[in-house]
C-alpha cells in the first residue's frame, strides 16, 4: 500500500526547506501518521 500521491507530495514538499538534520524527524512524524491511518482503516 502506498501513500496517496497528493498527500505524499503535500507532506514531503516542506523537506526541501528544512535543514537535512531535521528530515528524519519530519519523516518519522509522517510514517507515524501513516501507521495510525492504516490502523484506523483496519490495514
Amino acid at each position: 500500500m502506498s501513500i496517496p500521491e497528493p498527500i505524499a507530495a503535500e507532506r514531503l514538499e516542506p523537506l526541501n526547506e528544512l535543514p537535512v538534520e531535521q528530515h528524519a524527524e519530519v519523516l518519522d512524524a509522517l510514517y507515524t501518521d501513516l501507521a495510525e491511518t492504516l490502523r484506523e482503516n483496519g490495514a
